[in-house]
């Protein structure tokens, strides 16, 4: 499944039973750390990410992507 973001997506560290993991994407969003402005990484419109697996780890959902670049 590959899915496209249609609008910029805000990604932040926080506790949550949903794990979003993006393999592939050194240097496509923009550390928020690196400017002070708090934790999480900014993706911008038009990024599209494969899905590659769904699992269960410890009672978290975890979702592997893979960001496709030309």
């Amino acid at each position: 499944q590959i899915v496209q973001l249609n609008s910029p997506l805000l990604m932040s560290d926080t506790a949550s039973d949903i794990i979003i993991k993006i393999e592939n994407a050194k240097g496509l969003g923009i550390d928020l750390d690196a400017l002070n402005a708090g934790q999480g990484v900014l993706f911008e419109i038009g990024l599209t990410l494969e899905v590659v697996s769904i699992e269960t780890i410890k009672g978290q959902m975890v979702y592997t992507l893979k960001a496709l670049i030309n």
